[in-house]
C-alpha cells in the first residue's frame, strides 16, 4: 500500500504553456551584477534621468511617484515593478507627500550565452504585481543578504534575481515572446558550443578559428553568424564576458586587481584598467567602492 501520494493540483501560471522557444531562452537565463537595495527616500527624492549602464528593477513598496523611461512617462505606485533595460534613459521623482519606500535592483541578465534578456524578449516597462505580492518578501530578503552579507550572499540575490524576472515573464502569455525586431535566435543556437566555451574559460586565449570549428562552421561563417545573433563580434563579446566576470569578482571577492586581471584573461593590469574603465564608465577600484556602499547604476 502506497505511503504517500504525489500533490499535482498545484494552481497553473497565468500565461499557460510557454513555447518551445521562449522555454529554451529561460532556461539558459543567467544574470551578473546584480545588487538590490532598499531605498527610504523624502518627498524631494529624485534619479536625474540618465542612461542606465545595467537593467534595473524598481519596485514600490510604499508611496507613489513618477518615472520617464525614454519618452516614456508612467506612474508608479505600491506594488508595481518598473523595468528600465541598459542604454535607455531613466529618471524618477516622488510625487509622496510622506516617505516613497522603494527596492531597486541592478542586474544584467542574459539568455542563451550572452545575449541581453531585454534584446531577445519582450518585457514590459511596468508590470502591477500589486501591493503584498509574494515578489516582495523575496526582494526583503534579498536586501538583508546584500546589507549583512552572509556565506553565499550573492548567489542568494542572484537566484532573486532570477525569480523576479520570471515572474514577470510567466504573467501574461504576451510578455516574454521572443522580440519580433530583435536578434537571430535560430543564429544564436547555433553558436552555443562557442558561447558556453566562452563562459566557462574566459582566462584562456580563445581563437575565433577554434571558436568556429566548436560550432562546425567557417571562420568568415561564424563571424557573419555571431554579428547577426548577437550584434557585435567575438572580441567584442568575450570582452564583455571577462569585465562581468571582475564585476562579480570586484563585489564579491577581496583579491587585488592584478589578481582579478589575471583569472579573467588580462595579463597587464593597466590594460584591464582602461578596458574596464571603457567598458563601465569608471576604473574598476572606484566601481569596487562605489557598489559597497549600495550605488544603482
Amino acid at each position: 500500500m502506497a505511503e504517500f501520494v504525489l500533490r499535482q493540483d498545484f494552481q497553473p501560471y497565468p500565461s499557460g504553456p510557454f513555447d518551445a522557444e521562449r522555454a529554451r531562452l529561460l532556461a539558459a537565463l543567467a544574470v551578473a551584477e546584480v545588487s538590490v537595495v532598499y531605498y527610504a527616500c523624502t518627498p524631494s527624492w529624485r534619479i536625474p534621468r540618465r542612461p542606465l549602464r545595467t537593467d534595473l528593477m524598481l519596485y514600490v513598496v510604499v508611496g507613489a511617484g513618477t518615472v520617464e523611461i525614454d519618452e516614456r512617462r508612467l506612474e508608479m505606485g505600491p506594488g508595481d515593478l518598473v523595468y528600465g533595460r541598459a542604454g535607455a534613459r531613466l529618471g524618477a521623482t516622488s510625487s509622496s507627500l510622506d516617505t516613497l519606500h522603494l527596492i531597486i535592483i541592478n542586474l544584467r541578465p542574459t539568455v542563451a550565452g550572452g545575449m541581453p534578456l531585454a534584446e531577445a524578449l519582450g518585457l514590459p516597462d511596468l508590470v502591477a504585481l500589486g501591493p503584498g505580492h509574494a515578489v516582495e518578501k523575496m526582494l526583503f530578503e534579498a536586501c538583508r543578504e546584500q546589507a549583512l552579507h552572509p556565506p553565499g550572499w550573492e548567489r542568494g540575490t542572484e537566484a532573486v534575481a532570477v525569480r523576479v524576472l520570471l515572474e514577470v515573464v510567466r504573467r501574461d502569455p504576451r510578455l516574454g515572446a521572443p522580440v519580433g525586431g530583435g536578434r537571430d535566435t535560430g543564429a544564436l543556437e547555433r553558436l552555443l558550443p562557442a558561447l558556453e566555451a566562452m563562459r566557462q574559460d574566459l582566462a584562456s586565449p580563445l581563437p575565433v578559428g577554434e571558436l568556429a570549428a566548436r560550432c562546425s562552421l567557417s571562420e568568415a561563417q561564424f563571424r557573419r553568424i555571431f554579428h547577426r545573433a548577437l550584434g557585435q563580434s567575438p572580441v567584442q563579446h568575450l570582452r564583455r564576458l571577462r569585465i562581468d566576470e571582475a564585476c562579480r569578482l570586484l563585489e564579491s571577492t577581496r583579491l587585488p586587481l592584478h589578481e582579478i586581471a589575471r583569472q579573467v584573461g588580462y595579463a597587464e593590469p593597466a590594460f584591464f584598467q582602461r578596458t574596464f574603465a571603457e567598458l563601465v564608465g569608471e576604473p574598476p577600484g572606484h566601481w569596487r567602492d562605489r557598489r559597497r556602499l549600495g550605488g544603482f547604476s
